[in-house]
């Protein structure tokens, strides 16, 4: 894993998004409060993206919800995300979606690259980012992350 994962200060606003996936269902990540995650933001047409996503799939095949990881698909239509997750035999991606105004009035922050892997705390604000490719095959990863999580769990609220 990257050492640009270590939780810093939070940054912005707690996240919100309301993300749609596949037959008009939707998730609010308003309801992972009380629990930090990693929200992983990807796209159909992002070249890195669909070099790093087999890797990801492969990750939370062997993790499931042990390391809690949401992928959402930013600026790709559902039709063509659910097409393009099918196509590359990734079933362990959820299908979620994210307009590109909705990411972009919550991370103001500039203008990011995709994949852009982002560590959220328990009350839902931003603590780390990495942009580019992360390496979820390495053998650490999973320890990484479990470890980067429970010690925000344990935080306080700032």
């Amino acid at each position: 894993m990257r050492p640009s994962l270590t939780p810093g200060a939070p940054k912005l606003e707690p996240v919100n998004f309301q993300l749609a996936g596949p037959g008009g269902t939707s998730f609010g990540l308003s309801t992972m409060r009380g629990r930090p995650f990693i929200l992983h933001l990807w796209a159909t047409w992002c070249p890195p993206c669909r070099l790093e996503l087999p890797a990801l799939n492969a990750f939370l095949e062997k993790t499931g919800a042990a390391v809690p990881v949401i992928p959402v698909a930013v600026a790709s239509p559902l039709p063509k995300v659910m097409m393009f997750l099918a196509q590359g035999n990734l079933p362990h991606i959820a299908p979620w979606t994210l307009g590109q105004h909705e990411f972009s009035q919550w991370f103001t922050a500039g203008e990011p690259s995709l994949p852009m892997t982002c560590v959220i705390d328990a009350q839902g604000r931003l603590r780390a980012s990495v942009e580019g490719e992360m390496a979820w095959n390495a053998p650490d990863a999973q320890a990484a992350l479990e470890k980067i999580l429970s010690g925000l769990q344990a935080s306080k609220p700032a």
